[in-house]
């Protein structure tokens, strides 16, 4: 089977863009964590943030056939625009803890990407 030149082109900037945005959260979650001492809970955080990340890149990576890989690559551009913005703080309240952010906005993506293999199952 022969890929259309555009489909390579565009899985390539959704790639690019996913891994700036795992860069991204990243860096916030550095910034948030810096005054933790504990590596393994900075570890923790770090592998907790960029699991939706991994996930949406192994699915992007994938070779296997899938009819609805545009719906594939906005929920990865959705999730590398809007998870940083989320940990960045900008949208909360002045005062408030980002760690519950950094706690539930990835179970909240986990949740997402079920959602979407459950549509995407039903859809073939």
């Amino acid at each position: 089977m022969e890929t259309i030149p555009t489909h390579n082109l565009l899985r390539k900037a959704v790639l690019i863009i996913a891994v700036i945005g795992a860069i991204a959260s990243l860096v916030f979650v550095f910034y948030a964590g810096q005054n933790n001492k504990s590596i393994i809970l900075r570890l923790l955080f770090i592998g907790w943030v960029l699991s939706p990340f991994a996930a949406l890149l192994a699915a992007n990576v994938s070779k296997r056939a899938m009819n609805n890989r545009s719906m594939l690559y906005w929920l990865t551009i959705v999730a590398a625009v809007v998870l940083p913005v989320i940990y960045s703080g900008i949208l909360s309240p002045p005062g408030a803890k980002l760690t519950s952010y950094f706690l539930f906005v990835p179970l909240i993506m986990w949740i997402a990407i079920a959602a979407f293999i459950l549509v995407a199952s039903k859809l073939r």
